[in-house]
């Protein structure tokens, strides 16, 4: 079904999942990063969505080759996130609205009506909200596929309302030297699909020497975590946290990385695999937490942009993150901790 798109084995057994139910949700969520495959498997999403075959999609059907040519009733494509309100063309809370009116209008062809929602992550809040109140109140027989390189940056009620699925760069699937077959475990792939997509997105925009700059504060927290004093992590938030600006943003997207390339050292992947192979003189082999602790990790990492992009004071946000982490990291390697309460440490009052 899905063997010839360039996706990650797992993201492919996902969305092969999803159609074999035709139990269509409103709204689905695809998350990836550039070279993840993430606009070809919404356009085979859609495809199989609106094929009339019994195991879509079949590239035979009269929808099938209508969605082929471009010329499919059911089947409509925005990017708001592309539109700018000069020379008379529609900025993108327009294109939403837009969007918008189309579902209102029955499905032509069949009893589904599909829409292709692209760069979502990028909308300024109006029109995010605008997007939000339809996925709200979706209209019956209308399905939504939106894409995105940074699912972090979207409002928590967004993905709240979407199936997400996660779309690692398909590279990531390569074995550890010498394995066999695609050299991991089902929980394996799992680990990698959710730290590939740990603010992947946002550290590919960055410029080179800025992320190596980043890098380096990941590299002195780091040292903080492994030390263990919560008074150590506590001082540094005080003094590098201002608030969520460029220098925050920088810092976790990299700190993103930083995980991404913990976890693929920890399950055994050769440094050639690393965006920063120097991260092997911090994790040396026999002080190296487990593949969960960078799992675990990752998704606290993900919970922190989604406070911080609900309004979340940042030293309280990041405070929380890092003595998170630093409870963790001394569990993982065998020790107790014994620091302040996360939710009260860190930038109380300030």
């Amino acid at each position: 079904m899905t063997s010839d798109l360039p996706i990650h084995p797992r993201a492919r057994r996902r969305l092969e999942a999803i159609v074999a139910s035709r139990n269509w949700a409103p709204a689905y969520l695809l998350a990836g990063s550039a070279g993840s495959g993430l606009e070809a498997a919404a356009a085979w999403l859609a495809n199989a969505i609106l094929c009339t075959d019994a195991e879509p999609p079949c590239g035979r059907c009269l929808a099938c080759r209508q969605v082929a040519d471009h010329n499919h009733p059911d089947l409509a494509r925005f990017a708001p996130a592309e539109a700018k309100r000069k020379s008379g063309r529609d900025g993108p809370i327009d294109v939403i609205r837009r969007m918008i009116a189309h579902l209102a209008i029955r499905p032509t062809a069949g009893s589904r009506q599909v829409v292709l929602l692209a760069k979502v992550d990028e909308l300024k809040p109006a029109a995010a909200n605008a997007l939000l109140k339809t996925l709200e109140e979706p209209p019956g027989g209308a399905v939504l596929i939106l894409t995105v390189r940074n699912p972090t940056a979207l409002l928590p009620t967004i993905v709240s309302r979407c199936q997400e699925v996660r779309l690692p760069l398909p590279d990531e699937a390569a074995p550890p030297a010498g394995g066999g077959g695609d050299g991991r475990t089902e929980g394996e792939a799992r680990l990698h699909a959710r730290v590939a997509a740990a603010q992947i997105g946002e550290a590919a925009r960055l410029e080179p020497e800025r992320l190596a700059a980043e890098w380096k504060v990941c590299s002195e927290v780091w040292r903080l975590l492994v030390n263990g004093d919560p008074g150590a992590v506590i001082a540094w938030i005080d003094q590098a946290v201002k608030g969520r600006d460029a220098a925050l943003t920088g810092w976790l997207a990299a700190l993103g990385l930083w995980l991404r390339d913990g976890m693929l050292l920890a399950t055994g992947l050769p440094e050639e695999a690393l965006c920063f192979p120097e991260i092997t003189r911090h994790l040396p082999a026999a002080d190296r937490p487990p593949a969960t602790f960078f799992e675990e990790a990752a998704d606290h990492l993900l919970t922190a942009h989604r406070r911080l992009n609900a309004n979340g004071q940042a030293k309280l946000v990041v405070g929380e993150l890092l003595l998170t982490l630093q409870r963790d990291l001394a569990v993982a390697r065998g020790g107790g901790y014994h620091g302040p309460p996360p939710h009260v440490a860190a930038g109380r009052g300030r």
